[in-house]
């Protein structure tokens, strides 16, 4: 009898143990953003819109005389993801100004300002950025502080924006 009890001891602490570890792996892990500001040196965007889609293409290439300003919300884990990628926001700067303030749409094209996600089943996508604001200030030869104030009406997901943060140069 000793070793019939011993057993069901034994099975039912197993079985205890099995659902904690069961609990404790489905609990909810809190996810904070991660925004990043970076200032691409020596880069231009570009930007292809094919006829037949509403998504644009986009890529940074070099260029001698400007630098592109991206933010990033690295709002998930893109393991658990695969196709999935990191919405941001892109324009170029030109690095002899030591300040700016861009809130036409004609600015806002000028700048090739455009808002996006960085991969996805399609590969990385961007719209262009039509109203709205960015003001910047350069504080280094390295750094700016830069305001980017977007309506809901120039972003994808219709939904405001207001990022300000120091963009350093890559």
């Amino acid at each position: 009898m000793n070793n019939f009890a011993n057993s069901k001891v034994i099975k039912l602490s197993f079985f205890v143990l099995l659902a904690t570890l069961i609990v404790a792996g489905c609990k909810k892990k809190d996810i904070w953003p991660k925004e990043t500001y970076e200032m691409l040196n020596k880069r231009s965007i570009k930007l292809v819109t094919y006829s037949n889609s509403r998504l644009s293409q986009f890529s940074f290439q070099e260029s001698a005389n400007k630098h592109v300003a991206v933010y990033t919300n690295q709002f998930m884990d893109l393991s658990q993801c695969n196709d999935c990628g990191h919405p941001f926001i892109a324009f170029e700067v030109d690095p002899l100004l030591s300040e700016f303030s861009y809130s036409s749409a004609q600015d806002l094209e000028n700048i090739h300002a455009i808002s996006g996600v960085t991969s996805s089943f399609f590969g990385p996508y961007a719209y262009p950025i039509r109203s709205g604001s960015i003001t910047g200030k350069k504080t280094t030869d390295y750094s700016w502080i830069i305001t980017i104030d977007l309506p809901a009406d120039s972003t994808k997901t219709n939904e405001s924006r207001k990022i300000k943060g120091v963009f350093t140069l890559k």
